[in-house]
């Protein structure tokens, strides 16, 4: 019984959405997801131009970030490429 009720533990995502507003207009929208091992998120922004952004951050044990994804979708139609992708690693700094 213990076994079952830790490997439920173990799946349990938290989620949740924001709605950002600046007076009566809607600037952003966002999504996301997290479980023990990666937060996970989408949202879309309008202000200075549009943009759809999709974010994976894989975690630690502890809860720190391992490493970090953002891709950005060009959905405004402004100048510039349609998608960009960036990631940062982090490197455990060995104990003094």
């Amino acid at each position: 019984m213990v076994a079952l009720l830790l490997a439920m533990t173990m799946v349990v995502q938290d989620s949740g959405a924001f709605v950002v507003r600046l007076g009566n207009d809607t600037v952003s929208l966002e999504q996301y997801t997290r479980t023990p091992t990666q937060l996970r998120g989408e949202y879309v922004i309008r202000t200075p131009r549009s943009v759809h952004r999709i974010y994976t951050a894989d975690l630690n044990p502890d809860g720190t970030i391992r490493r970090l994804e953002l891709v950005t979708h060009n959905i405004g139609g402004d100048p510039g490429p349609m998608e960009t992708r960036q990631s940062v690693e982090s490197w455990a700094t060995p104990p003094l």
